[in-house]
């Protein structure tokens, strides 16, 4: 009996242990019933049921433990692309793909507390887009934010990978040049103008090209202690080429 007992209990191990695993103790119960109807439950038996239960209850703690390093894994996973897209968010400004002001301004200030010294040097581009609330007014905002595109592709085309290219708000963009010289400088503001007038800033739907300028001004930055110098007089000589533009510049 003993040996019918326990090839009966292989066999519903066998059988049930990769199709129904919680109903073995249910079935090792059934078992016992019927080859001991008298309830008397001899060692061996009781040792058969217990490494049947164990086994199943160390199996399934195995694959609890493995669902759990599974689901750990993509919670984890889920909480990495969550902290990217916050951290892209923080720092990417949505409309251009570029860097936003606080990003720019933030490596701006780390540029500025190295020492720099040299002939080449880190230099501080202003950027705006003449006009601009005239191309908003006249087309509408869809086709302002499809200008905005075009300047961030002109100034990263125009720019190296080693540079830093910002929108600042508005219509307003930075570039932080990553080394520069003293004599480069005013051709780098001269060619980012030139591509920027060179085609249309963007083409409506029936048609109509829109035309737009730049006005530019750039300080190398070995010659400024701290930012808000160094924005200041960026920003003086961005005024003084839109004043020397003129009033009616090349527009919509």
């Amino acid at each position: 009996m003993r040996n019918s007992f326990l090839q009966r209990l292989l066999h519903v191990r066998r059988f049930v242990w990769d199709r129904r695993p919680h109903l073995i103790w249910l079935l090792v119960a059934g078992v016992i019933a019927v080859d001991l109807p008298s309830g008397a439950l001899h060692a061996p038996l009781t040792i058969a049921a217990v490494f049947l239960a164990a086994g199943w209850s160390h199996a399934f703690q195995r694959r609890r433990m493995n669902h759990s390093l599974r689901w750990a894994r993509i919670e984890i996973g889920k909480l990495r692309n969550r902290s990217d897209t916050f951290e892209r968010a923080a720092t990417i400004d949505p409309v251009t793909g570029l860097a936003n002001r606080q990003a720019f301004y933030s490596k701006l200030s780390e540029t500025l507390a190295k020492p720099l010294h040299g002939v080449e040097a880190p230099a501080l581009l202003l950027i705006d887009l003449d006009r601009f609330k005239v191309i908003n007014d006249t087309y509408g905002h869809a086709a302002g934010d499809a200008v905005l595109m075009h300047m961030a592709r002109v100034l990263q085309e125009e720019t190296r990978p080693a540079d830093l290219v910002g929108r600042l708000g508005g219509d307003e963009f930075g570039v932080l040049l990553h080394r520069t010289t003293a004599d480069a400088l005013p051709r780098m503001l001269q060619r980012i103008q030139r591509a920027a007038g060179a085609r249309p800033l963007h083409t409506m739907r029936n048609g109509v090209e829109i035309f737009g300028s730049l006005s530019v001004g750039g300080v190398m930055l070995w010659e400024y202690p701290d930012i808000d110098a160094a924005l200041m007089a960026a920003d003086r000589g961005l005024y003084a080429d839109k004043e020397r533009l003129g009033a009616n510049p090349r527009s919509a």
